[in-house]
């Protein structure tokens, strides 16, 4: 409204100035709202268009698909994780018992039969004692493997040539020899 349309009202000038500045605060008050609204909905418009271009670089995208993968490498990476505990378990056991070659030992075991049940590897001990009894020499308590005698002479063979070296009535040294020997009889 303009000034002359009041006092054409009955409005004294006095009052129609005192209503147009209450009117002129109201309208910059409110030209002030409407600019902080337009900040706030061009800022939302400039977010809304960096989330689509965001989601574009995810179209054709099949999230079934990448969730079913998840699932995949989860189970490998479980599947690994307990073997790895297992081996780590079998390992132990072996040098808790003074295995002599633990990496022989080991491939005697059958995984198959392994399980782990609340941290415990179950069916390891009844295995261990198979080997145990089957294959002392394997471990240090068990028998020794025949070892040769310091004093005593190992016998030698000799693939070709001849017995030079051969004492009266001892076996034959070479391939050669023992083969002529063994015919003779």
């Amino acid at each position: 409204m303009k000034k002359e349309e009041l006092i054409a009202l009955g409005i004294t000038e006095e009052q129609a100035e005192k209503v147009l500045g209450i009117n002129n605060a109201d309208l910059t008050a409110e030209k002030e709202k409407a600019g902080e609204t337009a900040k706030k909905l061009a800022a939302a418009e400039a977010n809304v268009k960096e989330i689509t271009d965001k989601l574009k670089a995810y179209d054709g995208v099949d999230v079934e698909k990448l969730k079913s993968a998840a699932a995949e490498w989860e189970a490998k990476y479980n599947a690994d994780m307990q073997s790895a505990r297992l081996e780590n378990a079998v390992e132990l056991e072996l040098t808790k018992l003074k295995a002599r070659d633990v990496a022989l030992a080991k491939n005697l075991i059958d995984r198959k039969l392994l399980k782990e049940e609340d941290g415990k590897v179950v069916g390891l001990k009844e295995q261990l004692e198979k080997i145990r009894t089957e294959k002392a020499w394997l471990f240090e308590d068990g028998e020794k493997p025949a070892e040769s005698k310091p004093n005593e002479p190992v016998p030698r063979v000799n693939v070709g040539g001849s017995d030079h070296n051969k004492p009266s009535g001892a076996a034959s040294l070479t391939l050669r020899g023992a083969v002529s020997e063994a015919y003779a009889k």
